[in-house]
């Protein structure tokens, strides 16, 4: 049972659910995403590439225009190599087991989700990590150290889902092809509010999740792959396709050879319509996500006996933030926050085990806050009033 002041209790009586776990997953959903999987599961439910019929014409058609969306988001002009799976951890093991072997060498950093340090780990990659300058920010100029004649891939993340740090990706892309490497973007924290232009920044491989600022469902996301790597790697799965059935051997035509069985087709209808409305509202949605988290950072600062992790004022950053309050278990702020002020947050190494280590966080790691194009000015000032609380009466807890 939590300490609360008298008189409190209406102030708390009268709040609401206040979302700050948008990295984690967006909340909520546009309108047209729930009502567009509505309809799919009320009137449709095809199975395209196999259902002949009307709906399943038309819902082929919203797969397609959700991958040239999606095309057209990351600055790709190749709609084959669009792949649509369940998500980054999908996307990135199956290009890790499929492209390299254990003879191979790969770069990446310390900001890195277990989605890529697992993956490498699992299917015995060798590599190494570029080390961070104290405050858990890449060091790109420690990293010709760590080449060798092996080295085959970079991989990095385009921002940390931490800190909220944003990589040099110019810089990393230019460093990885000349030197020979594939260059690899893990987006989940950076789309679609941080500019990412596949072609034009020489991406080999760009993954993305739809269920976090893409505002789609949960087990949605996929791969952008240039032709060059679609074509050399082998499928993680193999399985009915729709397409070239009387051949035991997985189909080589793309996107087919990547998305064997059955798809979270509503999953993927209603990312098609989130993405849509992000379309049309993105610099109305990507100044709302920047004053949000800048916001809530610089009165963050203000807070005595907070500790703020991550960029400095004029530092770009994504919409995640990690503090520490001087004194306190990170659990039982976050424990703090919702059961006292309803406040939803993320506490622990949130999958980021050697990004807590650089930061000197780890083992008990951070509490994590991250708004989203959906959070109000009301809802961070509430955020600030309530850590100003805890702050002060942390020893009642």
């Amino acid at each position: 049972m939590f300490f609360i002041m008298q008189w409190e209790y209406d102030m708390i009586s009268n709040m609401e659910r206040i979302y700050l776990d948008n990295s984690a997953t967006s909340w909520p959903k546009t309108e047209e995403c729930i009502k567009s999987v509505t309809e799919f599961l009320s009137l449709s439910c095809s199975n395209i590439n196999r259902t002949y019929g009307d709906a399943a014409e038309k819902d082929e058609d919203r797969i397609l225009s959700l991958r040239f969306r999606l095309a057209k988001l990351f600055g790709h002009d190749n709609v084959s190599t669009v792949i649509l799976n369940s998500g980054i951890t999908e996307s990135i093991n199956t290009v890790v087991a499929g492209l390299f072997n254990e003879e191979d060498h790969a770069i990446t950093t310390s900001l890195e989700h277990n989605a890529v340090l697992r993956s490498l780990t699992h299917n015995r990659i060798p590599f190494s990590v570029i080390p961070t300058d104290g405050r858990g920010k890449t060091d790109c100029s420690k990293i010709d150290d760590l080449l060798e004649s092996r080295t085959k891939v970079l991989i990095v993340t385009a921002a940390s889902n931490v800190t909220g740090f944003v990589e040099e990706i110019g810089r990393l892309s230019s460093f990885a092809h000349d030197n020979g490497m594939l260059f690899m973007v893990d987006t989940a924290q950076a789309a679609p509010f941080i500019d990412i232009d596949m072609d034009g920044l020489g991406i080999d491989a760009l993954f993305f999740t739809g269920h976090k600022g893409l505002l789609g469902p949960e087990g949605t996301g996929g791969m952008i792959l240039s032709q060059k790597v679609a074509e050399r790697t082998r499928a993680l799965i193999a399985g009915g396709t729709g397409s070239l059935s009387d051949h035991l051997e997985q189909p080589d035509v793309l996107p087919d050879k990547f998305e064997a069985g059955t798809r979270n087709l509503p999953g993927l209808i209603g990312l098609e319509a989130s993405l849509e409305v992000i379309m049309t509202h993105r610099q109305e949605m990507a100044k709302r996500y920047r004053d949000n988290i800048l916001s809530l950072r610089e009165k963050l600062r203000t807070i005595d006996g907070l500790v703020l992790y991550g960029p400095e004022s004029n530092e770009p950053c994504s919409a995640v933030t990690s503090i520490a309050i001087k004194g306190m278990d990170p659990a039982r702020v976050t424990e703090a926050l919702k059961e006292k002020y309803f406040i939803e947050t993320r506490v622990g190494l949130h999958c980021a085990p050697l990004a807590h280590k650089a930061m000197g966080t780890y083992p008990q790691g951070t509490v994590r806050l991250s708004p989203g194009v959906f959070t109000t000015a009301e809802e961070i000032e509430k955020t600030i009033y309530a850590l100003k609380e805890i702050r002060k009466y942390g020893e009642l807890l």
